[in-house]
This record gives C-alpha cells, sequence and structure tokens, in this order.
C-alpha cells in the first residue's frame, strides 16, 4: 500500500494500537490474560514437538481440544521457541495487526470494486471498529486466530481479483486446513470462472496434507489426520450455539430440528447465494461480474455462524459485510436507514455482561440475540447491494 494511503489511516492506526495495547495491559495487570484458546495452540504445539498426544486431550479448559489440521499445528508448533507468555503477547499484536488492516483493506477493496465513495471520512474506519469491537475484543482474550482467518480471506480475495490466483489458492487452502468448512469459499470461485484459484486451493491442499507424511511418517500421518475429523466430529457434538438458525426457530417458534441438518444446510445455502448472484452478473460488464463474486464471498463467510455451531466471537466474520453497509450509508446519507442499521449493530455486537450486567447478559445470549442481530446486518447488506444504485439516483 503505498505512504500516501497509509496516511489517511494514520490517525485510525495508531488509536487501534493504542486501544488493544491498553486493553492487553489492563488484562495482564489484573490477571486475565489467559489466552486460553491460544493456550491449546501452544501446548498442543509442545505435545507435537515431543511425540505426546496432540488430539483428543483436553489442554486447559473443558472445550480446550486441539481441532485443526496436522499441517496448522506444525505452523502453530512455531510459538513453542518463546516462553508461554511471550509467545500469547507475539500472537495477541499479530492479532491486533490484522484486526487494523482488515478494517483498512476492506474499505479499498469496497471502494474499488463495490461502488465510488465520493470523500473518505476518517470517521468510518472508526464506527467499523466500533461495530465489531466486543467480538474483536473476544478473540484477542481468547487468543484464538479468528481475526487471522478472515484477514487470510480478504488478502486472497484482493490477489484473486488481482489475477494472482496461485496466491490466493495457497492461502485458502492453509484457511480450509484449519476450519475445514471454508472449503465452501471455493464454490463462489468456481462458478464465476475463478479456475486457476480453484486449481490452486485444491493442488495446494493435497500437497500441504502429503507433506506432513514427510514430515512424520505415512502411518503417524495418516492417525493423525484420522485423529483430526474425529475431533471435529466430536467438537459438534459437545457444543450448542442459541445462535443458529435452527436454535432461533426451535426457541421462538417450536419448530425442532436437529442440529445435524446445519451442514446440508449449509451447502444448499452456498449453493443458492453463489448461483444466484452469478446468474444476475451474467449480463452485466466485467466490473459488475467482479462485484457478485465479492459480495457472495462475504455473505458466504458472514453467514457461517447463523448455520453451523461455533463459538460467539466467529460472528466477527459478518465484518465486510459491517464495512460495506456502514461505507454506503456513509454516502447516501439516508439517515432512517441508519439508525435501523444502529439497532442491528447493538444487537450483533452489544452483549457485554460489563455494559449491560451478568445477568441480563446470560438473557440475552438465551434470546440468541447475537444471531438475530447477525440476521438484521445480512438483510441490511443484501438490501444494500440489489438497491444501491436506486438508492443512488434517489
Amino acid at each position: 500500500m503505498p505512504f500516501s494511503e497509509i496516511k489517511k489511516y494514520l490517525a485510525f492506526i495508531i488509536f487501534s494500537l493504542v486501544l488493544f495495547t491498553l486493553m492487553l495491559f489492563i488484562e495482564n495487570n489484573n490477571g486475565k490474560f489467559d489466552t486460553e484458546d491460544f493456550k491449546v495452540f501452544y501446548m498442543a504445539g509442545k505435545a507435537l514437538l515431543s511425540g505426546g498426544q496432540v488430539y483428543g486431550l483436553s489442554f486447559g479448559l473443558y472445550t480446550g481440544y486441539y481441532k485443526y489440521s496436522p499441517f496448522i499445528l506444525i505452523l502453530l508448533s512455531s510459538y513453542t521457541i518463546f516462553s508461554f507468555k511471550t509467545a500469547a503477547i507475539i500472537h495477541f499484536f499479530l492479532t491486533t495487526i490484522s484486526a487494523i488492516s482488515i478494517i483498512i483493506l476492506l474499505e479499498q477493496l469496497i471502494t474499488r470494486y463495490l461502488f465510488k465513495v465520493k470523500k473518505h471520512h476518517i470517521y468510518t474506519s472508526f464506527l467499523i471498529l466500533l461495530s465489531v469491537l466486543l467480538h474483536y475484543v473476544r478473540d484477542l482474550h481468547m487468543g484464538n486466530i479468528n481475526i487471522i482467518l478472515l484477514f487470510a480471506m480478504i488478502i486472497a480475495l484482493k490477489l484473486s481479483l488481482e489475477s494472482k490466483e496461485i496466491a490466493a489458492g495457497i492461502i485458502i487452502a492453509l484457511v480450509i486446513m484449519t476450519k475445514p468448512y471454508f472449503i465452501i469459499l471455493g464454490i463462489p470461485f468456481l462458478i464465476f470462472k475463478k479456475y486457476k484459484t480453484v486449481i490452486s486451493i485444491a493442488v495446494s491442499g493435497i500437497l500441504l496434507t502429503l507433506s506432513t507424511a514427510i514430515i512424520f511418517g505415512l502411518s503417524k500421518s495418516l492417525n493423525m489426520h484420522l485423529n483430526w475429523f474425529s475431533a471435529m466430529l466430536d467438537h459438534s457434538n459437545f457444543l450448542d450455539s442459541p445462535y443458529t438458525v435452527i436454535s432461533l426457530l426451535d426457541f421462538y417458534f417450536g419448530l425442532s430440528i436437529s442440529k445435524s441438518f446445519g451442514i446440508p444446510l449449509f451447502g444448499i445455502i452456498t449453493l443458492i447465494i453463489s448461483s444466484y448472484f452469478f446468474n444476475i452478473s451474467k449480463k452485466e460488464t466485467t466490473n459488475e461480474y467482479n462485484k457478485s463474486l465479492i459480495f457472495s464471498y462475504f455473505i458466504l463467510i458472514g453467514i457461517i455462524p447463523n448455520i453451523l455451531i461455533t463459538d460467539v466471537e466467529h460472528f466477527l466474520f459478518s465484518l465486510p459485510l459491517i464495512s460495506m453497509v456502514i461505507l454506503y450509508l456513509q454516502q447516501i446519507k439516508k439517515y432512517y436507514w441508519s439508525i435501523l442499521f444502529m439497532v442491528a449493530i447493538l444487537i450483533y455486537g452489544g452483549n457485554s455482561s460489563d455494559l449491560i450486567g451478568n445477568d441480563l447478559s446470560i438473557k440475552v445470549k438465551l434470546w440468541g440475540f447475537v444471531g438475530i442481530g447477525n440476521l438484521m446486518i445480512l438483510g441490511s447488506a443484501i438490501s444494500v447491494y440489489l438497491n444501491r444504485d436506486a438508492w443512488e439516483e434517489n
């Protein structure tokens, strides 16, 4: 990124770095810098290097099972050259840099490909950050890698749009090897004829998987991958979420649907979304074609925690959609739409026991408000995308 572009975001970058550094200082000073998820990565890396058990063993909390691929653990085990505390701080700042970079990259992608932003306003970046701040804080507090994964997915999309499809495929392959449900990201690339990206995803995934056989030996590599698949199945069985569509239908309407239906439902929704946006783009220019690819990509990422059972911090995957709506509303200045979207954001990102009290926070979780807020954001983004030309004319 040219320095002239960075200058526009300098105040935002400095503010964000100070904010998250202050968070680290306060948590560390209060003895709350536990990074339980990072502890799982770190201890699993230690176990890998010492020849111990990696899968099926809890590292800390009762949910603290390592559930990513063996190859990803090889990468994560590099943290073990440092003490746990030092490694956790390094991970915190890598995540912080990713969190800041995502917002800047999204503003540039949306401005370049989706719609023209007539004037850059510095407050827009702060609004986007504020909208997702609690989910950012949760991810940083736990030491997870959801922010880093989102950053990787945005980079991959940018590279593919710039015809650097091999690099894009490698990055997406790494994302899939971390959380396999992201294999659905290959579908919009396939439908929108980004064949090099799709081939790169497949070849990279195969080669990286086979590389573990060279490192560990064929037998151990095979056993580790079988244990990985088992760990993923176990994870989905012992977790529950009040935020999925299936849970919301049960809670509010008494419609009991097996949570195992989430995966086929996800596949169906992926095909419908990708096919729909491809269909409306067929008669458009190349630029409009890219718009449909980008938007379907954003929707697929954002809808994941409403369909699959995941931790609440996964709702930060809606950040691309939130950025798009905020940037658009800033341009058209329709204040009643802005107020409605603010309500959606409060429902989506306002459940903090520090803000609303522990008792109410528990009730808000039971009511599935984060999931409802996310559905409202999805609906807002779809409305903006489909009506953007008509709104601009008015």
